[in-house]
């Protein structure tokens, strides 16, 4: 079932005239894959549409309480890891690390701004996880007047302050154009 989803996925996408520009570094098997903006609940759609045409084995995070029956079950199977969002960062963290020991090839997908409403101040688990894990961060961005999912560009959090990820993060994604753009603050 999986397949045929995935079939479909890239299929759609390609037929709504949305492709990829950039690549995954060569021999990159994991990272935090940084996404954004996320602005609308077609994002995921767009991830979707990216993953599978790039044909990457992913997760990403979705709020616990999106994991409602039926749909919970298509979720899990197609990469979601439900985040209990009111408990505390650091025991999530860690818990979300170890999916990266757990799997051979892994792309965890996370929208910093942490919803689709605006945000002054992201989320900045992405880069806790990434310096835990010991991965790259991956960072990819939507340009959705031109239908564009861009990829490619490395942050290294073992050289990089949070602080310095953040800045680094933002400039790349002030290219970014967002399908609710009045949502998107960089």
């Amino acid at each position: 079932m999986k397949n045929l989803f995935k079939g479909i996925i890239v299929f759609l996408f390609k037929l709504s005239s949305w492709k990829v520009v950039g690549e995954i570094p060569s021999g990159m098997k994991k990272a935090v894959l940084v996404g954004a903006p996320h602005t609308s609940n077609w994002d995921l759609f767009y991830t979707l549409g990216l993953m599978y045409t790039l044909d990457l084995k992913f997760r990403f995070l979705i709020k616990e309480e999106a994991m409602v029956f039926p749909i919970k079950y298509f979720l899990r199977a197609f990469g979601a890891y439900p985040v209990a969002r009111s408990e505390p960062g650091h025991h999530y963290v860690d818990q979300i690390a170890r999916v990266f020991d757990e799997n051979e090839e892994c792309f965890l997908c996370i929208a910093p701004e942490g919803t689709r409403k605006p945000v002054r101040k992201w989320k900045t688990g992405f880069y806790h996880i990434a310096e835990k894990a010991e991965v790259p961060i991956l960072v990819g961005y939507l340009d959705c007047d031109k239908k564009v999912v861009h990829i490619g560009k490395v942050l290294d959090p073992s050289r990089l302050s949070e602080d310095e990820a953040m800045t680094a993060l933002k400039e790349i994604l002030r290219k970014a154009v967002a399908k609710k753009p009045e949502n998107f603050l960089l």
